[in-house]
């Protein structure tokens, strides 16, 4: 939101037009087109929009301009069901859009269909900017589902466990793939993943970083 704030400042300020700001804030054109017509429509100030809070200031620009759209009130009734399947493991938004497409045969295509439902998902949800310092954190879990690799020599297709590892300030990640989740793969690929890193030696304990892990374990 911070883009579409600074595309709306110089749509506003310098008159810079729609394709112009995508260029310059880094966001794509369509989208910004968008934006700058919502804004027009919605007929706020820049002041206004200042004020405004992230949450706010998407409704206005993308949800308001869609309100008399028939096509997009009918979409918009299967988001609150979207949200709960894609929870589910393997349910994507490809998959959601296919079974959307099979009842609706004039519906949106697959490029605004996940554009309309981001959107949906900013203006409902309420969301914190995390200032990280370098170094202080490491955030790491095992991927929720299992995945495999096959033995170039025997064919042999061999289960595995994907740990994903990412610095919170940087967003540096390690990605490796490990028999199981049990205490010994657990321990030796966060040994590694901290060698990467730069942040341990083999046989020492780091004080380098805090470790975060979403299945609660600790290092």
């Amino acid at each position: 939101m911070r883009k579409v704030r600074e595309l709306l400042r110089l749509y506003i300020e310098k008159g810079i037009s729609a394709r112009q700001g995508a260029k310059i804030v880094g966001i794509g054109k369509t989208a910004a087109s968008q934006y700058v017509s919502g804004f027009k429509a919605s007929g706020i100030t820049l002041a206004s929009l200042e004020a405004m809070s992230d949450t706010e200031l998407l409704t206005i620009l993308n949800l308001k301009k869609e309100s008399e759209n028939i096509r997009y009130k009918e979409l918009l009734q299967f988001f609150p069901q979207y949200e709960k399947e894609l929870k589910r493991t393997g349910v994507t938004l490809q998959l959601l859009w296919e079974e959307y497409c099979q009842t609706h045969l004039d519906g949106y295509g697959y490029s605004q269909f996940c554009h309309h439902y981001y959107l949906w998902r900013k203006a409902r949800k309420v969301s914190m900017h995390v200032d990280h310092k370098a170094g202080d954190k490491m955030y790491v879990d095992f991927t929720g589902e299992k995945l495999s690799y096959t033995n170039p020599e025997t064919g042999e297709i061999i289960p595995c466990e994907v740990f994903v590892s990412v610095l919170g300030s940087s967003q540096l990640s390690y990605i490796e793939a490990v028999p199981s989740q049990m205490k010994a793969d657990w321990i030796a690929v966060n040994q590694s993943t901290l060698r990467f890193y730069g942040g341990g030696h083999s046989g020492h304990r780091s004080g380098l970083f805090e470790i975060s892990s979403n299945k609660g374990r600790q290092l």
